[in-house]
């Protein structure tokens, strides 16, 4: 199977678990140009253009969860 994460290819390592953040857009923090470039991307994505705030996209308490299942699974 064919990898796009170099990690993964060149490794050979496979986990056994994953799990995905989704992150945030925090418009408040770019200056013009990003700014103006990140939200014509949203745009693209059907993601929030509001650029008057941030959106933060991560379920903390379902990564919380995660991190520690992975910690009780790494522990044996």
């Amino acid at each position: 199977m064919h990898s796009p994460d170099p990690l993964i290819s060149d490794s050979g390592w496979r986990p056994t678990v994953m799990h995905h953040a989704a992150g945030a857009l925090r418009y408040t923090e770019y200056d013009f140009f990003k700014r103006w470039i990140i939200r014509r991307m949203a745009e693209l994505e059907n993601a929030p253009t509001d650029v008057s705030r941030d959106h933060e996209f991560t379920d903390w308490k379902a990564l919380s969860g995660f991190v520690e299942d992975f910690l009780d699974m790494a522990k044996g």
